[in-house]
């Protein structure tokens, strides 16, 4: 089976966007404002509406929409800290750090 090279995907939808901005600028333009109208009511801060937009492109099982939603998650990561028997354990965006609590 071949396993997909998701930057060089996510870098090909980046690009196919831009060409859509092209052929059509009014419509990224919608689509970027529509985007940035959450951002505006402070209800949610980028973190959760990142992860947001990443639950949702992954249930809709959107490729393209997955891959850029997880970079830029990625770029924005959320920390979770958990206290078990004396050890704090990390997560960010996959990664794992486990630090002994003194």
């Amino acid at each position: 089976m071949h396993m997909l090279d998701w930057n060089q995907y996510r870098k090909q939808v980046v690009a196919g966007v831009g060409d859509i901005a092209k052929l059509s600028p009014d419509t990224v333009k919608g689509y970027g404002t529509l985007s940035g109208a959450s951002a505006k009511t402070g209800q949610l801060d980028a973190k959760t509406r990142e992860l947001i937009a990443l639950a949702v492109a992954i249930s809709l099982r959107c490729d393209g929409c997955i891959t850029v939603h997880t970079d830029a998650a990625d770029k924005n990561p959320v920390l979770v800290k958990r206290h078990t028997a004396g050890r704090t354990v990390e997560r960010c965006s996959g990664n794992r750090k486990s630090h002994h609590a003194g």
